[in-house]
């Protein structure tokens, strides 16, 4: 099981920079932290609180994040696509998402659903 943390003030305002994705392994009955496999972001604890994986081999666990790649002169906020082993940015795919790379989409971040095969619907014929 992954679980992505958003950092908030209150209930209605989002900060960013304290949040961590975890993975969880069903083990005889209880749920155990295998820990942080999955370190979202180049600066630390910047999970924006989506995670999904998809199933093909050799994919992705997705997590939404801030400051994805910051210290370049593009600044990604988005998705952060890592192998299902983990990992951190350096073996990742980053996406920022409205392709905008000045600025700074802080707290912008949110959920991250992907379809699960056979699940999703085919794409409908032009017309």
């Amino acid at each position: 099981m992954l679980i992505s943390q958003r950092t908030m003030i209150n209930d209605n305002q989002t900060s960013a920079h304290q949040s961590t994705t975890y993975e969880y392994q069903y083990n005889m009955g209880t749920w155990e932290l295998k820990g942080t496999t999955f370190i979202v972001g180049e600066l630390p604890g910047s999970a924006a609180g989506g995670v999904d994986h998809d199933f093909e081999e050799g994919g992705y666990v997705w997590m939404t994040g801030d400051a994805l790649d910051f210290y370049t002169p593009a600044v990604v906020y988005g998705l952060q696509g890592t192998p299902h082993k983990g990992g951190d940015i350096t073996v990742s795919t980053l996406i920022d998402m409205d392709d905008e790379l000045q600025d700074q989409d802080k707290t912008e971040q949110g959920d991250v659903e992907l379809p699960i095969p056979g699940d999703a619907m085919p794409v409908p014929p032009p017309q």
